[in-house]
């Protein structure tokens, strides 16, 4: 990836800086230079001696749209001259970053993650979800206006009615399979029309994903369970495997979440719900019937919890760092904690695929008055920092 970059300097050029941090940015596939196909939608800017506060003025605030990323060397008096163009824009409200660390290590990482996020808003305008048959009645707290949804991340929310979906699942004669069949089961046997069933809720959500364009969506699957007698816990599973967004019970604050986990890092989330409190070792277990199944190291079958009916998946996740995250309903708030997963749990009074969890910087109280609601979305790695960071782009 090539990334558009401007030299400032009224004493020769630095190119050993420049090759210095290039060589440190090659392993993110990225590269700075003055010849770029990129689209234009970042402003790097290498000061690389003092004495360009006045070519900075003239150059780049007169023909550049902010916001600014300007790269400084901490020699040739860059600093000084970074500093005083760093307040001048500080003066006069124009958004910059200033860029400078003594390891190219750490400041090809500070790059790569300003062009991550910057891809990543652009990426994710344009979205399409599908919302099929309406949040469901308990998600009273997770209410979100489409308008402000399309205003502030530019993604387009398409109602869907739960009608059409069942329609295509009573009458589907060209069933879609996925591409790898998911075999594993735990209550043995079941029966082959029950797995068949769980298929056809797949084909018929990857049909309606086509017809309408979709990049996720998000269904009220109890009403669908109680009507067809199938989960769509199989169907989510897979689809969230394949890169689809798909959050259960009509969440739709959940959905963004996991949208804007999957726009940024190319990572699957677990839609959970927390389900038990251990004060004594700051612990919390969360828990629900469907999961990525790419997120787990090994899946088994068993019935969906609330109902002891259909499929619901038995996930068994990998030990390691994690972020528990949630948007507001209200779309004005990313709530995102460090926490690491330590154990998979077998307990009779929760939904199939639990994990225990403790938290880094919160206590258990911290977490319940956070006010995160029915559920959260947990994601692997920590990456609470990247996290913020994107979703300030949308103040």
């Amino acid at each position: 990836m090539k990334i558009p970059l401007t030299r400032l300097s009224n004493r020769g050029q630095d190119d050993q800086f420049l090759f210095q941090l290039n060589d440190k940015l090659k392993k993110f596939d990225i590269e700075l230079c003055l010849q770029s196909t990129y689209p234009d939608i970042f402003n790097f800017i290498i000061i690389e001696s003092g004495g360009v506060e006045g070519l900075f003025k003239q150059q780049i605030i007169e023909n550049v749209k902010p916001p600014y990323h300007i790269i400084l060397t901490n020699r040739n008096n860059s600093l000084a001259a970074g500093l005083e163009i760093s307040t001048y824009l500080f003066q006069n409200n124009i958004e910059h970053t200033i860029l400078i660390d003594e390891d190219f290590d750490k400041l090809a990482t500070k790059i790569k993650d300003i062009i991550l996020i910057k891809t990543a808003v652009r990426r994710l305008k344009n979205t399409n979800l599908g919302v099929i048959g309406q949040p469901s009645d308990w998600l009273i707290a997770s209410q979100v206006s489409y308008f402000q949804i399309k205003q502030k991340f530019g993604i387009n929310m398409i109602d869907i009615s739960l009608d059409e979906t069942i329609s295509i699942y009573d009458n589907d004669k060209d069933i879609i399979y996925p591409k790898y069949m998911p075999i594993y089961q735990i209550k043995n046997p079941f029966k082959k029309e029950v797995l068949n069933d769980a298929i056809k809720v797949y084909s018929a959500l990857k049909k309606i994903i086509k017809k309408y364009n979709l990049n996720g969506l998000t269904i009220r699957c109890f009403d669908f369970l109680n009507l067809k007698k199938a989960t769509a816990c199989l169907a989510l599973a897979i689809l969230n495997e394949e890169g689809y967004c798909c959050s259960c019970e009509g969440d739709i604050p959940s959905l963004l979440t996991m949208v804007l986990i999957k726009t940024l890092l190319n990572k699957p989330s677990f839609q959970a719900n927390p389900s038990y409190l251990d004060y004594k070792n700051n612990r919390l277990v969360l828990a629900h019937c469907t999961i990525a199944l790419n997120m787990c190291k090994t899946y088994k079958f068993d019935t969906h919890f609330e109902s002891d009916m259909s499929i619901g998946i038995k996930g068994e996740l990998t030990p390691g760092l994690i972020n528990i995250c949630k948007l507001s309903s209200d779309l004005k708030e990313l709530n995102v904690v460090v926490g690491y997963l330590h154990n998979n749990l077998s307990k009779p009074c929760f939904c199939r695929t639990q994990i225990e969890v403790s938290l880094y910087e919160w206590t258990l109280d911290q977490f319940i008055n956070a006010h995160m609601a029915n559920h959260v979305l947990i994601s692997y790695d920590n990456h609470q920092h990247l996290l913020k960071e994107f979703f300030k782009e949308f103040k």
